[in-house]
């Protein structure tokens, strides 16, 4: 009762295989997709991937979106065999985020996923040259 309870205010955190027991006995069943991140939203936020390709349409972007967006890209990285490049550009656009937008990266990015990742990409070298042409983009955004 108190797992139920807790699923019903929205604190619970519940297992795959609890969620596949409860709509079994709900007499419903659910399909878990794994979303790829939308790569053009991000390189227009500054994710410094592909800069030989034309630029993407310029679309709005709502902040809450790019956070989605890069808290989904840090997950697929993680879980999916991803080229060390594309990983890279993340991480030095996470990091350019915490550098120059610190409130918006405490409210929206910061959990122990994004840290661990970012572990992997310390500030130095390559990262802090990706992260001064992240930065860029971010100041149309945020």
């Amino acid at each position: 009762l108190p797992t139920i309870q807790n699923l019903e205010l929205g604190k619970g955190n519940p297992t795959l295989e609890l969620l596949e027991k409860i709509g079994g006995t709900l007499n419903t069943s659910f399909q878990y997709v794994s979303q790829e991140p939308n790569w053009a939203l991000l390189e227009q936020c500054g994710l410094p991937i592909y800069p030989e390709q034309e630029k993407w349409a310029k679309t709005k972007v709502i902040p809450l979106e790019l956070a989605f967006q890069l808290r989904l890209a840090i997950h697929f990285c993680e879980k999916k065999k991803t080229e060390e490049r594309l990983k890279e550009a993340l991480a030095s656009l996470i990091w350019a985020i915490q550098h120059h937008y610190p409130t918006y990266y405490s409210y929206c990015l910061e959990s122990a996923e994004t840290k661990i990742f970012l572990m992997k990409y310390p500030l130095k070298g390559r990262i802090l040259k990706l992260m001064k042409m992240a930065s860029s983009g971010l100041s149309r955004i945020l």
